[in-house]
């Protein structure tokens, strides 16, 4: 590996362009926008045209041939305006705005003085002399934590049925990033280490800006584990204890839409999508997280690995607010995109409404519900809320699969044409046509009345004419 250490400017350099390569060489690194050896080689494509008399900074560079977009670049930039401070006490990294040589940041834990990680003196793409090698060594993270396998545990990250999530430093990319592992008591099931594994099989397929991706899977001490991009972000769940706006709530539903829509046309269905697998970064960037329920559907959208049964040990698998009428039901045959879709109808509706579509007073009542109550229109929790957003809304939740969205991407396009204040596609439903779905629901109680109120509408409209 070739550590780039970085230079000092010149005479002849460009003021603080060195240092701007050197921040952004890290930046791309470090959200995995170039490899070390794209890095690598776009460092020495740079050294070549400065031998020929060229300055050419590192970003127009990569522009130039178009490793990166305009729009990429600016982004990264913004990022890499912030400098990365290490306690050498705790190990704790720290993103300091608008910092400068001199200017003393104490560790809130700590109290001792924050200072540059050795990874922030050089760009580590590989190799080089054992000067840089020594200063790469210095840093604190190196030797903080606890060591696990290739890796070093920093701190724990939360813990759920299945796994425990570390934050953790990676040396050999020299990042930090998440990583999860089966709970101690799951080693010997092996139903849930086949689960443990199909997540990270599945998402490891799956590159997207707005998914969680996967790095490495491995296994240590007979304990798989599987490692993730480190986002410092919220679930929504947590925001969502405040009203959100909705046009926010609208933006992050598409996202959530289309980064699904993109899994699905990969094959994969999530099949447990709820607020708490959606992560908002600081900077309102929305993320879908955990595919341990995931499972690998054809073309037909039909359920592919068929083992992945909805039930473990008599328990249900999934979220039940969440869920959809045929998850409910156990249709296990009948998981498939539109799955995904009527989820993320629920937390929509839970966005725009305050509440969930369904609700029981125990987990059966709530299932019951949703195979059969009409869910209440949101806009009459919402009274300000544009009618054809819920039209959308209550198209993506409807009960039988062939009402929904064709696909996930039709959803996240008709949030997009409501957001750019386009016609949708999406129709509401008539009153009579409710009426006649909840008669056939429910027939032998609903069907007279919904006969009478269908004729009253009839001779109300004959007489009005």
């Amino acid at each position: 590996m070739l550590d780039v250490p970085r230079p000092t400017p010149g005479p002849s350099d460009e003021p603080g362009a060195t240092d701007g390569d050197a921040l952004l060489g890290r930046t791309l690194l470090r959200e995995g926008a170039l490899t070390p050896a794209q890095l690598e080689a776009a460092i020495r494509t740079q050294a070549d045209l400065r031998a020929r008399g060229e300055t050419l900074p590192l970003g127009d560079l990569l522009v130039r041939s178009r490793a990166l977009t305009p729009e990429h670049l600016k982004e990264l930039m913004a990022l890499a305006g912030r400098t990365v401070l290490s306690c050498p006490s705790c190990a704790r990294n720290f993103n300091i705005r608008n910092w400068a040589p001199g200017r003393d940041v104490l560790c809130p834990t700590c109290s001792v003085a924050l200072v540059r990680p050795a990874a922030d003196r050089t760009i580590d793409a590989g190799g080089g002399d054992s000067k840089s090698r020594a200063r790469r060594q210095e840093d604190p993270l190196d030797s903080g934590g606890t060591a696990f396998g290739p890796y070093r545990l920093l701190e724990e990250l939360g813990r759920g049925g299945m796994g425990v999530v570390w934050k953790a430093w990676d040396p050999r990319l020299r990042r930090i990033v998440a990583l999860k592992q089966v709970l101690g008591g799951d080693r010997g099931d092996p139903a849930a280490v086949e689960r443990f594994i199909r997540e990270a099989q599945l998402a490891a397929k799956l590159r997207h800006p707005n998914i969680v991706g996967v790095h490495d899977v491995g296994e240590e001490d007979g304990a798989p584990y599987f490692t993730t991009d480190y986002i410092q972000a919220q679930p929504l769940d947590r925001i969502m204890k405040k009203p959100v706006p909705v046009r926010q709530a609208v933006e992050w539903v598409r996202a959530a839409a289309e980064a699904l829509a993109y899994a699905h046309e990969q094959g994969v269905v999530h099949r447990d999508v709820k607020p708490s697998n959606l992560l908002i970064d600081a900077r309102g960037r929305l993320f879908v997280m955990d595919f341990g329920l995931a499972a690998e559907v054809n073309l037909k959208g039909e359920a592919g690995a068929r083992r992945a049964r909805l039930t473990v040990s008599g328990q249900l698998l999934g979220t039940p607010q969440y869920m959809s009428p045929e998850q409910a039901r156990g249709l296990t045959d009948r998981l498939g995109p539109e799955t995904d879709q009527f989820s993320l109808g629920v937390v929509l509706y839970e966005l725009l409404a305050g509440r969930l579509p369904f609700r029981g007073d125990t987990v059966w009542d709530l299932l019951r519900s949703i195979g059969e109550d009409e869910p209440v229109p949101p806009g009459r929790a919402n009274r300000r809320l544009h009618r054809d957003l819920e039209t959308i809304c209550l198209k993506a939740i409807e009960k039988p699969i062939e009402r929904r969205y064709a696909t996930m991407a039709d959803l996240a396009a008709d949030l997009g044409r409501w957001l750019e204040g386009e016609p949708i596609q999406a129709r509401p439903l008539s009153t009579a046509g409710r009426l006649l779905r909840r008669a056939s629901r429910h027939r032998a109680v609903l069907l007279p009345t919904a006969a009478a109120a269908l004729l009253a509408v009839a001779f109300g409209g004959w007489a009005a004419v």
